[in-house]
């Protein structure tokens, strides 16, 4: 949508392996524009990122408020 990302970052096995399968993908599309100078692509590896499922309102915390619903830090 925006063109080729010049800049790619990824932390992790999986990340790593992802960005490959995309560098590959776009190599098939000579045709597609660059992004421009400023376009990064940052990949971090879910089993790196611990807190980010956490932050959602379907954390263990979020569900147990959501059924049984928490009152001055209590279920």
């Amino acid at each position: 949508m925006i063109g080729k990302i010049k800049n790619y970052f990824a932390i992790g096995s999986k990340s790593t392996k992802m960005i490959n399968r995309l560098e590959n993908t776009l190599e098939e599309i000579p045709e597609m524009e660059d992004a421009g100078e400023g376009s990064y692509l940052i990949v971090l590896d879910r089993s790196l990122d611990y807190i980010t499922p956490m932050l959602t309102p379907f954390s263990y915390e979020g569900l147990l408020d959501l059924f049984f619903g928490i009152k001055f830090n209590k279920i």
